[in-house]
């Protein structure tokens, strides 16, 4: 059996990688407006992060590309260090040459790189082993979703319809398939959390972004180290999701505390892609959100678990459920530990969006 030649992804490679994703990857899970071509070029190689030191990776046998791992670089804030990061995504290999180990091969280069933290927001069973096996490991807290329904009347409506024509609801119809206690807080006062009088939110801009950063983020240790031309281009790549882009500042005052961004698509739901905020303002930041999606229509709000909103979702008692594996890698010991802990944010905005 010819062992596979892992190198870096050249421009030359484009067409053959096209072709992989095309014909074996599905491109825009939750219904991004780009094709495999423009994911490889506009989301791969026009990125203001993009770095020559940490570029996706094809497998070649006998010259032809046989695999492709994309590697989206990233910079992350650590303390008073910048770091460089990176998200593996669209791990594909042949099928025609699955039972070698491009695959392996792939993602082994991929952690042997420069970078001090990987991660992965969808890893599947043989991915989240692999990882493993090179030192990563799954974050369980990551690999959770969040689900809090808005209006059970249509959402239940909805279901019901689709359950009478033959179609059975899949995930993003009902994210996290368990019973939603907290709709009992419509009815019962006490299980109420009220907001904040002094709480308000407003259109979050790249410039408000970038000036309102560290004051969003105080308390934090690890998150991204987001500058205007990146936010720039990550707020345009944003509006080719199917929906309505939402992305509001909070404040408590005159004083920012945090942002969320979130997509309220076709049939009502309100997927959330960050919470940008330190612990200590993070239930007044979760309530403006679904107050929000209530105000916009949205039938029920869901997202990733992450460490910092698990006491705000808490106390709504929101669903949670199983999701994507977040699969995490470092060779810092304290970075891992930051990762893990309420005091980071690295959301599905930092990482795999689309």
């Amino acid at each position: 059996m010819t062992l596979s030649l892992i190198r870096p992804l050249e421009l030359d490679d484009l067409p053959a990688v096209e072709g992989l994703l095309d014909a074996h990857l599905v491109i825009g899970r939750h219904g991004a407006r780009h094709t495999a071509a423009t994911f490889a070029r506009e989301t791969l190689l026009a990125s203001p992060w993009a770095d020559s030191e940490l570029p996706s990776l094809v497998a070649t046998e006998g010259g032809a590309v046989i695999g492709f791992f994309a590697l989206h670089a990233r910079r992350v804030r650590f303390d008073d260090r910048t770091l460089r990061a990176a998200c593996c995504s669209h791990l594909v290999v042949d099928p025609r040459h699955r039972a070698g180990a491009a695959g392996a091969l792939l993602i082994g280069r991929c952690l042997q790189g420069p970078q001090d933290l990987t991660i992965s927001d969808t890893a599947n069973d043989v991915v989240a082993r692999v990882w493993s096996t090179f030192g990563g490991r799954v974050d369980a807290a990551r690999s959770c979703e969040w689900m809090h329904v808005l209006r059970p009347g249509r959402l239940a409506t909805r279901l019901a319809r689709q359950w009478a024509g033959g179609t059975r609801p899949n995930r993003g119809d009902l994210p996290v398939p368990g019973l939603p206690l907290h709709i009992a807080a419509r009815f019962v006062p006490r299980l109420r959390v009220p907001q904040e009088p002094n709480v308000h939110s407003e259109p979050l801009t790249v410039a408000q972004a970038v000036d309102e950063l560290p004051a969003a983020a105080r308390g934090l240790r690890l998150r991204a180290d987001y500058d205007e031309a990146y936010l720039r281009w990550l707020f345009g790549r944003l509006e080719t999701m199917p929906g309505e882009v939402v992305l509001r500042m909070v404040r408590r005052g005159s004083r920012a505390v945090g942002w969320y961004v979130y997509v309220l698509g076709p049939t009502g739901r309100g997927r959330v892609l960050q919470v940008f905020t330190g612990l200590r303002h993070a239930d007044v930041v979760v309530g403006d959100l679904l107050a929000d999606g209530r105000a916009r229509g949205a039938t029920l709000m869901t997202g990733r678990l992450e460490p910092h909103l698990f006491e705000p979702l808490r106390r709504r008692l929101t669903s949670v459920g199983f999701g994507a594996r977040h699969v995490v890698h470092s060779r810092h010991a304290d970075v891992l530990a930051a990762h893990a802990s309420p005091a980071a944010v690295v959301s599905r905005l930092d990482g795999e969006w689309w």
